[in-house]
C-alpha cells in the first residue's frame, strides 16, 4: 500500500496524531527515515515496537531502540537485525558491520535473557558473525541463549568447543555440542570423558560425529548399565568388528536383530556379530538348569563355575564394581550376581540365594545396600535377577536414596540368615 499522505501531513501525524495513526505510520514501509527516527522516541511502546520491526528504520534509531526500556521493543529489534544480517549482499558486508554491529553487541549483552535468546537464534547459523560475539553467546548462562549457537554456529572452533566442554557449562550444553553437524575426535573424546549420559547419548546418535575406536570401546564397556546408549550404539555407522561383537553380547533381543540386519557392515564384522549371538545362545542353554540339577547343592555346570570364578577374581583385584554388576544383570548372569553379592556383602551364598528364591523385593534392596551398591542398581536387580513383578518393585521417590531405613534393611538380612536351610533350595528362575 502506498502512503497517500504528504510529507508535512505525515510529520504532523507523527507529532500530534492518535496512537492508531502513529502506529500506521510506524508500520509503513514507505515512511521517510527521519519520521521513523522521530517515532523511535514515541511514548507508546506499541509504536516503538513497530519502528523496531520496520526494515526502513535508520541505524541511528535502531541504536536508540536497542536500549529501550520495553523488552518487547528490544526483542522486535533483535529479530529484525538477525534476519537482515545474513541477507546483506557480500559487497555491502563491511558497511553493514560498521552500521549494525554496535546494535548487535548491545542486544547480545541485554540484561533480559529473552532478548539475548532472540539474537542468538537469529545468528546461530550465520558464518559472518564476529567470533568474540558468538563466543559470548556460547558462554551465556541462560539455556535459550547458549544452546542455539552451541549446536549450530559455524563460527565456533574445535578449541572453543573443547574449552566449553571442559568448563562444565549449563545443563544441556554438552548435548547441544554433541548434536553438531561436525564433531571431531578431540571434542568427542572430551564429551565421552564428561560422564554426562545425556550428552553421550546424543553423541552416539550423531552419525556424523567422529568417535575413535578406542573411545567407542570405552563407552561400550560402560553401556551395559546405560540402556539409553544401546540403540544408538547398534546404529553407529562404520561399526568396527570388535565393538560390534561387544555390543552383540549385551543388547536386548530386538536391538540384536536390528544389528544383525544391517547391510552396511563389513563381512568380518557381521561374522563377529553372529559369533557373539551364537555364544549368547550357548550361555543361555548352559545357564538353564535341568530337572536333574534344580538344587543349589547339585554340581555346577562349566559355565556356572566360570561365572562364579569371574566374580571371585574381580573381587580379588578390586574390580567388582557397579559396572561389572550392571553388565552381569544385563546378560542375566545369575551365578555371577549371587557370588558377587555374597562377596560384597560378606553374606553366605546360600542366604543370598534364599533372598532371590523367595522373590523378596525388600530382601534384594537390603542385599544391594549391604553390598554398597546404589539404589538404581537395587531397582534393576529386582526387575532382572529377582524377577519381581513391576507392581511389587521397591522404587526410589525422586532421589537416589534407599527408601528403607538401615534398621529395616539389617532386619531383612538377619531374617534370611536365620532361615538358612528352612526353605527348599531351588535355582534362581
Amino acid at each position: 500500500m502506498t502512503l497517500s499522505l504528504t510529507y508535512e501531513d505525515t510529520k504532523r501525524l507523527a507529532r500530534d496524531g492518535s496512537t492508531a495513526e502513529r502506529f500506521a505510520i510506524a508500520s509503513h514501509s514507505e515512511t521517510q527515515p527521519e519520521i521513523l527516527y522521530y517515532l523511535a522516541d514515541d511514548p507508546d511502546s506499541q509504536v516503538r515496537q513497530c519502528i523496531a520491526a520496520n526494515v526502513q528504520t535508520p541505524n541511528q534509531a535502531d541504536l536508540l531502540l536497542a536500549r529501550d526500556d520495553d523488552t518487547d521493543v528490544r526483542c522486535a529489534l533483535a529479530s529484525k537485525i538477525g534476519r537482515l544480517f545474513p541477507q546483506v549482499p557480500e559487497a555491502d558486508q563491511d558497511s553493514l558491520r560498521h552500521a549494525v554491529l554496535d546494535i548487535v553487541e548491545v542486544l547480545a549483552s541485554d540484561q533480559t535473557s529473552r532478548v539475548r535468546a532472540v539474537i542468538s537464534e537469529a545468528l546461530k547459523d550465520v558464518a559472518e558473525v564476529p567470533h568474540d560475539l558468538i563466543l559470548q553467546l556460547a558462554n551465556d548462562e541462560a539455556q535459550p541463549v547458549c544452546l542455539p549457537v552451541l549446536e549450530y554456529s559455524p563460527v565456533l572452533t574445535n578449541n572453543d568447543l573443547l574449552s566449553l566442554v571442559l568448563s562444565a557449562p549449563v545443563q544441556g550444553a554438552l548435548s547441544a555440542i554433541s548434536r553438531r553437524a561436525t564433531v571431531d575426535e578431540q571434542v568427542a573424546d572430551a564429551i565421552a570423558e564428561s560422564n554426562n549420559q545425556d550428552a553421550i547419548t546424543s553423541l552416539l546418535a550423531n552419525k556424523s560425529a567422529q568417535i575413535r575406536e578406542e573411545t567407542l570401546d570405552k563407552l561400550i564397556d560402560e553401556a551395559t548399565g546405560v540402556v539409553a546408549w544401546h540403540d544408538p550404539l547398534v546404529q553407529r555407522p562404520e561399526l568396527p568388528e570388535g565393538p560390534a561383537k561387544k555390543i552383540a553380547s549385551f543388547v536386548a533381543q530386538s536391538l540384536l536383530e536390528k544389528l544383525r540386519a544391517r547391510t552396511d557392515l563389513a563381512p568380518k564384522t557381521l561374522d563377529a556379530v553372529e559369533a557373539a549371538v551364537a555364544s549368547r545362545l550357548d550361555d543361555d542353554n548352559l545357564d538353564t538348569p535341568s530337572t536333574e540339577s534344580e538344587n543349589w547343592t547339585a554340581p555346577l555346570s562349566r559355565q556356572q563355575k566360570a561365572a562364579r570364578q569371574r566374580a571371585i577374581e574381580l573381587h580379588r583385584t578390586g574390580a567388582l564394581d557397579n559396572r561389572s554388576i550392571c553388565r552381569a544383570m544385563t546378560q542375566g548372569d545369575k551365578h555371577f550376581i549371587l557370588t558377587a553379592l555374597s562377596l560384597l556383602s560378606s553374606i553366605d551364598e546360600e542366604t543370598v540365594g534364599n533372598i532371590f528364591d523367595q522373590e523378596s523385593s525388600k530382601g534384594i534392596v537390603a542385599l544391594c545396600w549391604k553390598s554398597r551398591l546404589d539404589m538404581d542398581i537395587a531397582m534393576q536387580m529386582q526387575f532382572t535377577i529377582g524377577k519381581i513383578t513391576p507392581s511389587n518393585v521397591i522404587r526410589t521417590k525422586g532421589t537416589d536414596k534407599f527408601p528403607m531405613t538401615p534398621e529395616e534393611m539389617n532386619w531383612q538380612i538377619e531374617f534370611f540368615e536365620n532361615q538358612a536351610g528352612k526353605f527348599p533350595r531351588t535355582a534362581v528362575h
